[in-house]
């Protein structure tokens, strides 16, 4: 019996130092990506630490974190399909987590011009080793069409083929 006693006493003490020790967790970047209209979690979205080229993508809560980051100040890059990229600066200790929050804005874009070349490279119309041609907003409206395959119909010297005939996918 005194000698279970002593062992529940040896327990006690060591439960006690590790409540008394707090344990810091540093070296951590999270966060959190919302909408800023509604402030709805946006799922996804890549978040990119410039300066290491570490990545990582928010969960379905929106969420996010890098864990074992070096001290240091940083800057954090959140992109998203539809919404303007956003860089934060954020500065990364051992002594405490780095929480960072973005409030994301929607972007609306539309393509300037579709440049098709010859040569399988990006290239300006301008250099390219062959005849371009440019297809703007106007003919976009004017075909009205529902796809890319539509409107590169009316272009000369160019032909859309369909790879499956049952499903017409061009």
């Amino acid at each position: 019996m005194r000698h279970l006693l002593m062992m529940f006493l040896l327990v006690s003490i060591n439960i006690g130092v590790f409540a008394v020790t707090p344990i810091k967790k540093g070296s951590i970047i999270s966060g959190h990506v919302i909408t800023k209209d509604n402030e709805d979690n946006l799922p996804f979205a890549t978040i990119l630490i410039l300066e290491t080229g570490d990545g990582t993508v928010t969960n379905e809560q929106g969420q996010f974190e890098f864990r074992k980051i070096q001290p240091g100040e940083y800057t954090i890059r959140v992109q998203a399909l539809g919404y303007q990229t956003q860089d934060k600066r954020v500065i990364v200790s051992t002594e405490f987590a780095t929480v960072v929050h973005f409030k994301m804005v929607e972007e609306s874009f539309i393509t300037d011009e579709v440049v098709i070349s010859a040569n399988r490279n990006e290239v300006g119309r301008r250099s390219a080793p062959v005849v371009v041609n440019v297809m703007g907003p106007k003919l976009f409206e004017m075909i009205n069409s529902t796809d890319l395959a539509q409107s590169l119909n009316y272009q000369s010297g160019l032909r859309v083929e369909n790879n499956c005939q049952n499903c017409g996918f061009p």
